[in-house]
């Protein structure tokens, strides 16, 4: 380790006993590494960073290596990278300070998503892969990926011989 002073105004070594930021503890022969999804600028204090945020990795010393975790991004307004809100619906945020991504065409989300199996088509709609398409004639689609025949003759609302064509 390295000493350290965690007071302004050190007068003697004695006063730098500390653990220099990134790392935690009290005596500088015994530090350890600041923990993962912490900060710690100096001595013994872990901070955890703000709702939403973690840091990427251990040794992190300062608000600034904080960044959107998983299921969050940053707020529009803000510089901050720390300065986290759950990801907006119709998008997923996979990665921790990562940008968010847009749902495919015609798919949606709930907030706080974090994979693109978070996206699903929208009612009338029916999954094709990578993407949703428009529900045909003869078929209905309750937006949960599938489409369902509605029979001859039937309508949507009448079918009892519903099958799946996915």
């Amino acid at each position: 380790g390295a000493r350290f002073s965690k007071i302004s105004g050190a007068a003697s070594i004695g006063d730098c006993n500390a653990c220099r930021p990134g790392y935690l503890g009290t005596d500088w022969r015994h530090c350890r590494a600041c923990p993962v999804d912490k900060y710690c600028p100096g001595g013994d204090l872990a901070m955890s960073c703000p709702a939403g945020s973690v840091t990427i990795g251990g040794k992190k010393h300062s608000i600034r290596h904080c960044v959107c975790g998983r299921g969050y991004e940053r707020k529009a307004a803000s510089v901050a990278a720390w300065d986290c809100d759950l990801c907006h619906k119709g998008h997923y945020c996979p990665k921790a300070g990562g940008d968010a991504q847009v749902c495919p065409g015609n798919a949606d989300s709930p907030r706080g998503s974090t994979s693109s199996v978070d996206c699903t088509c929208d009612p009338g709609q029916y999954d094709v892969g990578s993407s949703c398409r428009p529900c045909a004639a003869g078929y209905y689609c309750e937006g949960d990926g599938t489409r369902q025949y509605c029979g001859p003759l039937a309508s949507s609302e009448e079918s009892s011989d519903r099958k799946s064509v996915v």
